[in-house]
This record gives C-alpha cells, sequence and structure tokens, in this order.
C-alpha cells in the first residue's frame, strides 16, 4: 500500500513497483490528486498493467489528453474552457500516436503547421500547453524519457500588422463616422499622423507645437530630434 505525502506547496507519493523497487516522487498541486494517481498506479499494479505502462508507454496522446484535462486541469481549478480548447487543437495534431512517438522533430513540424493558421502568440500557447502535458507524465510515470519539448525555442511574438486600406476599405469606415470623429479619420487617412499628433494640433502657430496653416492648405509637425538620453525620472 502507498503512501501519500506533502513537501511545501505539491504531494508526492511513495509505493512499491512489482520490481520490489521504492518509488517516490512529487505528482500534484492538491491531495485528492495526489490520492487519484496513487490509486490509479495500485490499481495498475494488482492488475499487472503497471509495467506495460512504464516500460512499453504504449499511451495514446488523446487518451492521456483526456486525463490531463479530467485530473489536472479540472482539479487545479484552471480556465476549463480555454484550457480545453488548446487541448483539442493539440489532439486534432498528434491523435494516433504513442507519448513516445513524438519527438521534437514532430513539434516542430506542428508548431510550423500551425503558424500558418494561427498568430505566434496563440503557437506559443499551445506549445508551453503541451510542455505542461509531458511534464505532468513524466510526475506521473506514464512517460519515461525527457520532455520531448526540451530545447525547443517558442515563436517570437510580434503580432502587430501594417498595410494600407484600400479605396474602398477607406469609404465604409467615413461613412460610420461623424462630426469631429470624422474629420479625425479624415487627417489620419491623409496625413498618415498619429493620434496624439492630430488631438493635440494647434489652430494657429505655435512656437514648437504641430498646428494648421489654413491659409497654406498645410498642417506643420514639428520632428522632434532623436537622442539616446532618457528624461531623469521624476519622484
Amino acid at each position: 500500500m502507498g503512501t501519500i505525502f506533502r513537501r511545501g506547496k505539491k504531494w508526492g507519493m511513495n509505493y512499491i513497483d512489482p520490481d520490489g523497487q521504492q518509488v517516490r516522487k512529487m505528482v500534484a498541486h492538491n491531495k485528492e490528486t495526489a490520492e487519484r494517481i496513487l490509486k490509479k498506479i495500485e490499481i495498475e499494479i494488482a492488475e499487472g498493467k503497471y509495467l506495460d505502462i512504464t516500460k512499453k508507454q504504449n499511451i495514446l496522446f488523446e487518451e492521456f489528453a483526456r486525463q490531463y484535462l479530467d485530473t489536472y486541469v479540472r482539479m487545479e481549478n484552471k480556465n476549463f474552457p480555454k484550457q480545453r480548447c488548446m487541448i483539442d487543437n493539440l489532439v486534432k495534431y498528434f491523435k494516433g500516436k504513442f507519448l513516445h512517438q513524438i519527438d521534437s522533430l514532430i513539434i516542430r513540424q506542428f508548431m510550423a503547421q500551425r503558424i500558418k493558421k494561427v498568430k505566434p502568440a496563440s503557437v506559443n500557447r499551445d506549445f508551453s500547453m503541451l510542455k505542461s502535458m509531458y511534464n505532468r507524465a513524466i510526475e506521473w510515470g506514464m512517460y519515461g524519457e525527457s520532455n520531448p519539448t526540451r530545447g525547443i525555442k517558442k515563436i517570437p511574438e510580434n503580432n502587430n500588422r501594417c498595410r494600407w486600406l484600400t479605396e474602398e476599405e477607406q469609404a465604409l469606415l467615413l461613412s460610420h463616422c461623424q462630426g469631429m470623429t470624422k474629420v479625425i479619420v479624415i487627417v489620419a487617412l491623409k496625413t498618415g499622423m498619429r493620434w496624439g499628433e492630430i488631438i493635440n494640433l494647434k489652430w494657429q502657430q505655435v512656437p514648437n507645437s504641430n498646428y494648421v496653416d489654413f491659409g497654406n492648405e498645410t498642417i506643420v509637425v514639428h520632428v522632434r530630434p532623436f537622442s539616446d538620453e532618457r528624461p531623469e525620472p521624476s519622484l
């Protein structure tokens, strides 16, 4: 009969495997989850399935994903709907593969395919989820190798997009604007000025300020010289 114990904020379990070796490891952040994992292992040992699981590692990714969702995500009170959505994305790609069949190359291929459909931040969230799943598989004795996500870097998250509106898009945008909002949008479209530059425009010439020159039908924008010096922080 195995036992569970607490070390800091995590719970671990202690039991004897079929080879007579003592196994002692941390498995969860709460007592209930640790008890559930220990009970499952005890049943597997009693039914003679333990060695098949720990040595052959014939666990399908989608089977482990369901267990991870129910045993870890739900029990840890995480954002269940959002976490389930990310897990579903992983299952769609890795379904049919055993945990030990998914290596770093397959993971990189998944990321390369995923980046064609979503932003880098979304790919990185899926990657972090996969990394967490393998960490739990190792903790629970269901995967005996190193985490295959190890050594893989996340994709740089530059989700900014810069493009010009077409004439049709500009007309559609202006059709939904009224009053001063429409004036601001027109100025932005025609000059490329930023929001702060537009709202701070003066109606007449003012030293060191941007202003409208009605006589010449122009807008004067002062370009500040670049400087490496940063202003002293105010205390």
